[in-house]
This record gives C-alpha cells, sequence and structure tokens, in this order.
C-alpha cells in the first residue's frame, strides 16, 4: 500500500499476496493515523493473477472491497492500479510452455516478462486473447466497484512493469532496466 501526502504516492509497505486485508483491525487503526497526519489517500495494487486465480471470468473482489469501505470509512481517497504479474508466473498460467508466446526482439532474445506484442487477438489465455483477458477483468473490476468510482476510488492505473505483460518490451527487467 502506498499513501498520498501533498499532491506525492508513497510506499508505505507491499501488499499481501496471500490476502489482501490479513488484519483488518491493524488496518483500520493504520488508515486512522494516516488520516489524523494529514493524508488524503492510499494505493493499492489490484493483482489480475489474484482476482482471476480460480479461472477464467471468476472474479473474486472481496478482500479489495473490505479495504474500499475501510478507506471511505476514514474518509480518504484510493488509487488503484491495475497490476498484471509476469506471464507464467501465477497460478493457473500454462503460456510459457510455448516460447513463442513471449516477447521476442528482433535479434531472437526471449523475455517471459511479457505475452508476445503479436497475441493481442490469438485466445492464448484459456481461449481468450490478452486483450480480452485486460478488458474483461477491468470491466469487473468497474461493475464491483461502481458506487465508488469518483468518490472513494479517485483514480485507476493500468501497472506496467517491472512483471507486467503490459510493460515496453524495450526495457526488460533481465537488462537492469
Amino acid at each position: 500500500m502506498e499513501v498520498k501526502k501533498s499532491g506525492r504516492w508513497e510506499k508505505l509497505h507491499p501488499s499481501a499476496q496471500q490476502r489482501l486485508i490479513i488484519t483488518p483491525r491493524a488496518v483500520n487503526a493504520s488508515l486512522m493515523a494516516l488520516k489524523s497526519a494529514g493524508v488524503e489517500g492510499v494505493m493499492v495494487d489490484a493483482w489480475w493473477g489474484l482476482v482471476e486465480k480460480d479461472g477464467p471470468l471468476k472474479y473474486n473482489w472481496e478482500g479489495y472491497a473490505e479495504l474500499v469501505q475501510m478507506v471511505q470509512k476514514h474518509g480518504l481517497k484510493l488509487q488503484v492500479v491495475m497490476s498484471f504479474h509476469q506471464c507464467g508466473g501465477n497460478v493457473g498460467d500454462s503460456c510459457t510452455k510455448n516460447p513463442d508466446l513471449v516477447y521476442t526482439d528482433r535479434s531472437g532474445q526471449r523475455n517471459p516478462e511479457y505475452i508476445s506484442l503479436g497475441c493481442d487477438s490469438i485466445p492464448v489465455l484459456r481461449g481468450r486473447t490478452p486483450i480480452q483477458v485486460y478488458s474483461d477483468y477491468m470491466n469487473s473490476f468497474r461493475r464491483r466497484f461502481r458506487n465508488y468510482l469518483g468518490d472513494v476510488i479517485v483514480e485507476i492505473q493500468v501497472g506496467m512493469g517491472p512483471c507486467g505483460e503490459l510493460r515496453y518490451p524495450a526495457y526488460p527487467e533481465s537488462n537492469g532496466t
């Protein structure tokens, strides 16, 4: 989670990958303290690999909903980053079994950190294209949190790295960039 103070987002601590909110009581206390300190809002990564881990189009937003309600209760704002993990780095991924699905540069170097740009219109993710997966995920988010958009959730970003399939391929992590 990150906090926003004076127009800046600052990292507070890394998000837990098992369950979004492990100790609601501690999170509530932290949010109360942040509000008292003049913080305007917090940031959270909404990990596609966690939300859709049970199968295609099976979204579980409940941990995030719990956080949104806590943020609202404390009069804070929320920035949500739509985070897409490295292809093959999560439950149910099978895309790394075919090396032709990962990004390959003109010198033939393969990089599994993202799906090939040539796969945008090919149903390589359990019958859906990467574009369909991203669209379905973001539409599910919009439906689930429509009552909070613009009021509590005031900013949405699409995470493009460092292990996101949408990160610009010219900057592979293996090169230190």
